[in-house]
């Protein structure tokens, strides 16, 4: 993975007039036709080149809080006393968070590795769409725990057919269950006490007639000498053969499960090998059972917390089915 923060750092502050669209930037490895500058005020400017075909259509421009987005721009580029011109989709990173400017450095080598060295210009446009999600995300309330996340992802990590899981994970904070593939669903339940005690909702443990719900329960604990949700993300990706596709899901479902949270979450560590060791999966079958029926209509929202130390588990899960490719 290109690593665009270090190419960044080692620039110097621009003293050229950037509104008259004259940059100093310099050009990234591999994908030398794309480049990473350096504003007045010591924020990255990513340029990206696209050339122009059937694909081709005049989008409005950006601008958010954060950044700037400047369709096909017509500019000058110096790079070590390499005076250029050339047109570029330029966003600008306008924020003061050390840590998001981290993290938008970061998506910006995923970017550009997406689109590769002569992008269209539609490709272009939806690598930058994806950006803005991602980041607009990050000032969302989260959806769950990163505790939670961590024990999803090291399901994901440890199974034998990992992509699957990848694209049945869950994408919206309304979905009922974590994973879902056509009829079959997995929840994920996470503890840090060392019993298998997990709350669930009765409509949750209750799946639609025909439908199969298996339960996964993970030990998660934090420890300074473990892993990151970040860290634990690499070690999946390292794992997929497609990998954009795969590292896309994950940097949107990460996004939306952390919400605000997610730069705190990157500095909390768990213990890796416990939580492998530690996962068992269950089918809701199995499961105590409450007929509707018996429950009042007064009576809604029911939630329980169920000890799982005595029911029959094993150690892999699955889909039965396989996507199709």
């Amino acid at each position: 993975m290109i690593d665009i923060t270090a190419i960044f750092n080692s620039l110097q502050p621009s003293k050229l007039q950037e509104n008259h669209r004259v940059f100093h930037a310099l050009p990234l490895p591999i994908f030398s036709n794309h480049r990473i500058g350096k504003s007045s005020n010591d924020k990255p400017i990513l340029f990206l080149s696209g050339h122009i075909d059937k694909s081709y259509h005049i989008f409005p421009n950006i601008k958010l809080q954060n950044l700037t987005v400047t369709f096909n721009v017509y500019c000058n580029i110096t790079s070590e006393n390499i005076k250029e011109e050339g047109i570029f989709t330029i966003i600008k990173f306008l924020g003061d968070s050390t840590e998001l400017q981290m993290y938008f450095l970061k998506l910006s080598g995923q970017i550009v590795e997406n689109l590769g060295n002569n992008p269209t210009q539609f490709q272009i446009h939806t690598e930058i769409y994806r950006l803005i999600e991602l980041l607009k995300n990050l000032s969302k309330p989260p959806i769950k725990t990163v505790q939670g996340l961590f024990a999803e992802l090291i399901v994901i990590e440890q199974a034998k057919n990992l992509h699957n899981l990848i694209k049945s994970w869950h994408n919206e904070p309304t979905d009922k269950y974590d994973f879902t593939y056509q009829t079959q669903h997995l929840e994920v339940k996470s503890t840090s006490s060392g019993k298998r005690r997990h709350h669930f909702s009765l409509e949750q443990i209750s799946p639609p007639k025909n439908h199969t719900l298996t339960i996964a329960s993970v030990f998660v604990e934090q420890n300074n000498g473990g892993i990151t949700i970040n860290e634990l993300k690499e070690l999946i990706l390292k794992k997929t053969n497609d990998f954009i596709e795969a590292q896309n899901i994950l940097n949107l479902v990460i996004a939306k499960t952390l919400g605000s949270t997610y730069m705190s979450a990157q500095i909390q560590r768990f213990n890796y090998e416990l939580a492998k060791k530690s996962i068992l999966f269950y089918s809701s079958k199995n499961l105590l059972q409450i007929n509707p029926a018996c429950i009042p209509n007064e009576i809604t929202d029911i939630h329980l917390k169920l000890d799982m130390s005595n029911v029959s588990s094993y150690k892999e899960f699955s889909f039965e089915l396989e996507y199709e490719t």
